[in-house]
């Protein structure tokens, strides 16, 4: 008898067949399954390595084993002519392969294997699909000859881009990301390959009273040739047609498929009244500066907007995001409550308004309620407005969960690669998850297109202080000084380094100079005043926060983690050290991480020598550790 009749006779490749087959549809399923369910990359490897491992294995067991009636036996070391038999005397199947059950079963997971292959797109070729399909809107030329209509050529931009996002099949860069391009001198080739897409549409706005004028045209990135163009001359009347008009071509042109209910959401005009849309749009350039005069500016557009179309949805859902952020930057509960309003209206008026969700969302995050905010940041995304993916990032970070933050960070990048926010928590989240080389990769960077960036040298600061590197925190601290001279943010930075390098006359300067303190600033600030200065000032701050925060976990649903460390905070700079330990206790407990940002916080010197808090600094650590292997990282 050859080896080759033994190994049939001993049925090793079959089992090897058998083996090969459900290892392929195992890992095929996995392919399919695992990206669409967030699981770390790692998983997937770890099956991989393990189904090879198993092979040699299975068919040593087979070479040695025979599967009987009684069981699994030790397979005989000789045959009959012509036979081949077990320990038990049993004899091969002599049936034909369609007449055997088994290879039935094995024929047809090799069937459901292809399928799975063939006809469900993989987490990569989805990738490359979206990526084939990416595209950035650069910002549109004002050739109005006033330059005050600049807001409306900015905003005609990012009413395309708004289009376009609700198509699913496309991968477009958010505003944040393409407006650093205005006025740019880059080839399109350069701006493609810094922001990663494969088509480039650019275009200008001449607007002459109620004459318009918009031209578009849609470049290929590797060829630089035309894929689409035209030149719309209309009323101002006609704008929403033209912008549907234009993101349905572009779709066409990139061959995105559009589904019915895509369809008709780009279609759909937000108002009717053309004025009242030429105020939106110049409340949402007032937003987009993200300083507190630009939201009070802001909400005093949407409110003539309003005024001129009382059903104007995302007029209230803009004033919903500005009193939101008034929110918190004071923390006076009366923006919440403006907030909710507004975003609840918008909602009323349209259910499956993405960015009413996404402004609820934003508020209730503030007010602590962070499963609520979670669960309509996913809403926001599931009807198109996929900024909402940061936020929802930021809420699983300040969950704790790390991993899933990171992955969601991750994916919101791709769309928006130079928003500065989504670097610095990113960056944040890097810190939490001790990838400091991963840290450093992001900002460094990020510092090389913007060196001024105020949340980049921010986060590098903190990560500066975490290592030690006192010296080179301050020369961060003292460039952004220079380089940010009218920005407030500014002095809660330089209020913080000099909080943790215990310069108590630097840092009560400059958080004096602070506008819109919270409730952060304010624990910071009394902790400098009871060193050397007004004990009860200091005290009466504290009250306050202590107050506001127990408020807000009493009565309004917070459960934050965030909100437990700041009363601890302020209860240890009381000196009260039973309670400050509560409080950090179930910070710990609903998911914060930042130890190693208590161990450099002059506000905890007092319960620093607690065992207490010793034992929670390790829950932290074992909390990190997990999450890190869940992350992907290997030690």
């Amino acid at each position: 008898m050859t080896i080759i009749d033994e190994l049939k006779r001993r049925k090793v490749f079959r089992v090897a067949a058998t083996y090969a087959i459900v290892a392929w549809i195992l890992m095929q399923i996995g392919e399919v399954t695992f990206p669409a369910l967030n699981i770390p990359d790692w998983v997937m490897s770890a099956i991989v390595v393990v189904l090879l491992f198993g092979f040699p294995v299975a068919v040593i067991f087979a070479w040695i084993f025979d599967k009987t009636p009684k069981g699994f036996v030790k397979t005989s070391s000789f045959a009959r002519k012509g036979e081949q038999v077990t320990s038990y005397g049993t004899t091969a199947d002599s049936r034909t392969i369609y007449q055997n059950k088994r290879n039935i079963f094995l024929a047809g997971g090799l069937v459901i294997g292809l399928a799975i292959g063939w006809l469900v797109p993989s987490g990569n070729s989805d990738k490359e699909r979206i990526t084939e399909r990416s595209i950035a809107v650069l910002p549109f030329d004002n050739l109005s000859d006033s330059k005050e209509d600049e807001y409306f050529s900015d905003g005609i931009t990012e009413e395309i881009i708004t289009q376009l996002s609700k198509i699913s099949d496309l991968m477009v860069i958010s505003r944040t990301s393409v407006l650093q391009y205005k006025g740019t001198m880059k080839t399109i080739s350069e701006i493609s390959q810094e922001l990663g897409v494969a088509a480039i549409l650019e275009g200008s706005v001449r607007r002459d009273g109620d004459n318009l004028r918009i031209t578009g045209q849609l470049i290929d990135a590797d060829t630089d040739n035309h894929l689409w163009a035209d030149t719309y001359d209309r009323k101002m009347e006609n704008i929403f047609e033209i912008q549907t008009d234009v993101a349905t071509r572009i779709a066409g042109a990139l061959k995105a498929k559009i589904s019915r209910i895509e369809r008709e959401a780009i279609a759909a005009a937000p108002t009717e009244n053309v004025q009242a849309y030429t105020l939106y749009l110049k409340g949402q350039t007032e937003y987009f500066k993200y300083t507190y005069e630009g939201f009070e500016k802001s909400i005093d557009y949407y409110k003539q907007a309003l005024r001129l179309d009382p059903s104007y949805a995302l007029a209230y859902s803009g004033m919903g995001d500005s009193y939101g952020q008034m929110y918190r930057y004071n923390e006076e509960d009366v923006y919440a409550e403006l907030s909710l309003q507004s975003s609840e209206r918008a909602l009323s008026i349209n259910v499956d308004l993405a960015e009413g969700h996404k402004s609820k969302a934003l508020t209730l995050f503030f007010m602590g309620r962070i499963s609520e905010a979670n669960e309509l940041n996913r809403k926001a995304m599931e009807l198109g407005y996929h900024l909402a993916q940061a936020n929802l990032a930021f809420g699983y970070q300040n969950m704790g969960d790390l991993s899933q933050s990171l992955g969601h960070y991750l994916k919101s990048r791709q769309g928006d690669p130079y928003n500065l926010r989504i670097v610095m928590n990113l960056g944040t989240n890097y810190l939490f998850l001790e990838a400091y080389d991963d840290f450093r990769a992001l900002i460094d960077d990020a510092l090389q297109k913007k060196p001024d960036g105020m949340e980049l040298n921010w986060v590098l600061m903190q990560q500066q202080c975490i290592d030690g590197k006192w010296a080179d925190a301050r020369a961060t601290v003292e460039q952004l000084l220079l380089l940010r001279q009218n920005d407030n943010r500014v002095h809660r930075v330089a209020g913080e380094f000099s909080l943790y390098v215990r310069d108590y006359n630097a840092a009560l300067n400059h958080f004096q100079t602070i506008q819109h303190m919270n409730a952060e600033d304010k624990t910071a600030l009394a902790y400098v005043l009871l060193q050397k200065w007004d004990r009860a000032w200091a005290l009466t701050l504290l009250d306050q926060v202590i107050e506001q925060q127990l408020q807000r976990i009493e009565e309004a649903g917070d459960v934050w983690a965030f909100t437990r460390w700041l009363l601890a905070g302020a209860y240890s700079v009381k000196a009260d050290k039973a309670s400050a330990l509560k409080w950090l206790e179930d910070a710990v407990e609903k998911g914060w991480t930042g130890y190693q940002w208590l161990e450099m916080d002059p506000r905890f010197d007092a319960v620093r020598e607690e065992p207490k808090y010793h034992e929670l600094i390790e829950r932290m650590k074992t909390v990190i550790a997990r999450e890190r292997i869940e992350a992907g990282y290997t030690t």
